[in-house]
């Protein structure tokens, strides 16, 4: 019986951290050069390396007509928690609205400086919406 037990809350754990890692959620995307493929009404996730102490930041710019953005966040690695300088990920969570194929354009910028000068780094994704 004691076996059986100790079982229980092995298969337990696991049920609880594979919740956690949440393997069904959105996909994830980091790479621009490969198209991504969608449907109408489905979330998908755009990673892009980061770092705001520098005052740089990430700015998203889409067809709402086809896209929405649902939220952005910013998260660092636990191991660089709490390190001054350290860098992290912007996290950008969209909804595919329409069917049809559109860009999504980000540009690592300061929003401080004038829109004269030019972003250090630009990504621009090919979003393909069935």
């Amino acid at each position: 019986m004691k076996r059986f037990g100790i079982l229980l809350a092995g298969v337990l754990l696991l049920g609880l951290a594979l919740a956690a890692c949440n393997p069904f959620g959105p996909p994830s995307y980091s790479d621009d050069s490969q198209p991504i493929n969608t449907a109408a009404g489905k979330a998908f996730v755009i990673e892009l390396e980061s770092n705001p102490t520098t005052g740089y930041s990430w700015g998203a710019d889409f067809d709402g007509k086809m896209l929405s953005q649902v939220s952005k966040e910013y998260s660092s690695p636990i191991s660089l928690s709490g390190m001054v300088g350290a860098g992290g990920t912007d996290k950008f969570v969209f909804e595919a609205l329409a069917a049809g194929t559109t860009e999504l354009k980000f540009k690592y910028y300061r929003s401080f400086e004038p829109p004269t000068i030019a972003p250090i780094r630009t990504k621009t994704f090919r979003v393909i919406i069935k």
